[in-house]
């Protein structure tokens, strides 16, 4: 490339732009490298179809109506069924927090009865020791502090 007239260094960023540079591809999981963004879609934000998948136009129209209602039966039974035992889950789950939180529950009123028992004691005892001072000092006649 001297022939040309181009320096050293022109010629180096010349080589440099006639590379092929890697590209990037921002996905909701990151940056994918050059390597996977050949198999990403081309447009990694676009959003993904929702739903169950459609059949086959062809595969419909082969199908009669008895066969149709007969497959919508049969899937409504399944999901009437993944429903039933979702709910029983979550029924077994609630009934679990139901008895951790009576178990808590009483050991929180089981504490409370022993504070308060003893915070009766105390003031029992406290009751008593001011009549027990009172007795040793009459009014007017308290010991004089240094």
């Amino acid at each position: 490339m001297e022939a040309y007239g181009m320096s050293s260094a022109a010629e180096a960023a010349a080589v440099a732009l006639a590379e092929p540079v890697p590209t990037t591809t921002l996905t909701e999981h990151g940056i994918l490298p050059a390597e996977d963004s050949e198999t990403s879609s081309p447009n990694p934000l676009a959003k993904k179809p929702r739903g169950r998948p459609k059949a086959a136009v062809g595969a419909t129209q082969q199908q009669s109506p008895a066969d149709r209602a007969l497959r919508r039966r049969q899937r409504n039974r399944e999901a009437a069924k993944a429903f039933r035992q979702r709910q029983r889950a979550y029924t077994t789950e609630l009934e679990q927090q139901v008895a951790a939180l009576t178990a808590a529950n009483a050991e929180l009123q089981a504490k409370w009865y022993f504070l308060f028992s003893e915070h009766q004691l105390v003031q029992e005892q406290l009751t008593s020791l001011r009549a027990f001072i009172a007795s040793l000092f009459p009014l007017g006649s308290a010991p004089q502090q240094q």
